[in-house]
């Protein structure tokens, strides 16, 4: 398992909720050495993730705009991911 992964999911089992965007400006501060690699894998299960919620979502209120939402979510978290390999020093 991805360990920024396992580190969102045990944060919010923690908290109880935490944004991607508290999570993003927590980990460079965690100095666990994570790799580009991890971030692309961490920001590709929670694009997958937040998809199916999406989809799941939609289908039960009946939305149609449903590819708006998940373009806006897919630039949210390049914007994020960006940020987070800007904050550990990865190019």
């Amino acid at each position: 398992m991805n360990r920024l992964y396992r580190l969102y999911m045990d944060l919010l089992m923690e908290r109880g909720y935490l944004t991607l965007e508290e999570f993003v400006d927590m980990v460079p501060s965690m100095g666990d050495g994570f790799t580009a690699e991890e971030v692309e894998e961490f920001f590709d299960i929670m694009h997958s993730n937040i998809v199916e919620g999406i989809y799941t979502k939609a289908m039960e209120i009946g939305a149609s705009s449903v590819e708006e939402m998940v373009a806006m979510e897919y630039e949210r978290l390049q914007k994020l991911k960006d940020l987070l390999m800007k904050k550990l020093g990865i190019e």
